[in-house]
């Protein structure tokens, strides 16, 4: 199956990059699936077209982070401003934030789908210092970062999640979702270590996550 029509969101020269022509040929055979998912499978027989933001209810993660690799800069940036709104940061600086961002949140969730342990994973990607400073509106310090928190650990994960949500309900319900997960093990010790530690979370993070929801929607 060939896209030959340009205004087609999935014809070829839209898109630049290593492994264009395989990545859209997997794209393509999502399409083409007989397993589609209710929603995509509605726009398949009744719509004649599958909006993108459909389709990739239907994609694996590392194939709908492999999609957005080949995008053309200006779709990047279009990403991008729609996750990141801070305007401190460059454009450059938000997509290289975004692809460090979805690539960790990939290899994190593949982890924990393969029962490793979230706490002890390493060569993860790394978050740019500079850019989550910013986004984190404070609540990591330099020192902090530096000693590896925040880098690439499940405090990491949990940032980036308060980073791309721009939803406050969406925000607010999973800080209590968190609190109601951690705070009965606040004061357990395993191996002499508190449930924070050993997830390498700061004992403040339900303040400081709680901080991020009030200055990004005060």
């Amino acid at each position: 199956m060939t896209n030959t029509n340009p205004y087609d969101y999935l014809f070829r020269d839209n898109y630049n990059g290593t492994g264009r022509n395989n990545i859209l040929k997997r794209i393509k055979e999502v399409l083409t699936s007989p397993n589609l998912n209710q929603s995509v499978a509605h726009y398949a027989n009744d719509k004649n077209h599958i909006p993108a933001w459909i389709l990739v209810t239907a994609m694996p993660l590392g194939l709908t982070i492999k999609w957005y690799t080949i995008l053309n800069s200006s779709d990047k940036q279009s990403i991008c401003e729609q996750f990141i709104t801070d305007r401190a940061l460059s454009v450059e600086e938000k997509k290289e934030f975004c692809l460090k961002a979805f690539n960790l949140l990939r290899d994190f969730r593949n982890s924990i789908a393969h029962g490793n342990r979230t706490f002890n994973m390493s060569n993860l990607p790394v978050l740019p210092k500079n850019a989550l400073l910013s986004l984190a509106h404070g609540n990591i310090s330099i020192s902090e970062y530096n000693a590896g928190y925040g880098k690439n650990d499940t405090f990491a994960v949990i940032l980036i999640c308060f980073i791309f949500l721009n939803d406050r309900y969406l925000l607010t319900n999973f800080l209590r979702d968190l609190e109601y997960t951690l705070m009965p093990y606040k004061n357990s010790i395993i191996n002499q270590k508190s449930i924070f530690e050993i997830f390498r979370l700061p004992n403040n993070i339900f303040d400081r996550l709680n901080s991020m929801i009030i200055k990004r929607f005060p």
